[in-house]
């Protein structure tokens, strides 16, 4: 009967000893998977914040080319008219004007 228990606890004091083998295992593989998570959510966050910076360059980019089309525009307006002025100022002189005597 004492070699029966002896038995007994060897193999209880054996599985004892395999789930501790077993809990350090997955305590190590969960700090492990934390470490990994903390870098793939510092990964996110560095990802959104140049999602964020490359929206604001976009967005300033786009402001600047708008300017820029309303600048040409004006500039194309205002040669326009310095043509429109060269041409009435060279009417005269093309119809005989006033110094064609």
């Amino acid at each position: 009967m004492v070699a029966e228990r002896d038995a007994h606890i060897k193999t209880l004091e054996g599985q004892i000893d395999l789930y501790e083998e077993c809990k350090d295992k997955l305590v190590a593989k969960a700090k492990e998977y934390k470490a990994s998570l903390r870098h793939e959510k510092q990964y996110a966050r560095d990802l959104k914040e140049a999602q964020r910076r490359d929206e604001l360059r976009f967005t300033r980019q786009l402001e600047e080319s708008r300017r820029n089309e309303d600048r040409c525009r004006l500039l194309e307006r205002e040669n326009r008219r310095l043509k429109d002025e060269i041409r009435i100022l060279e009417q005269p002189l093309r119809s005989g004007g006033i110094n064609s005597r």
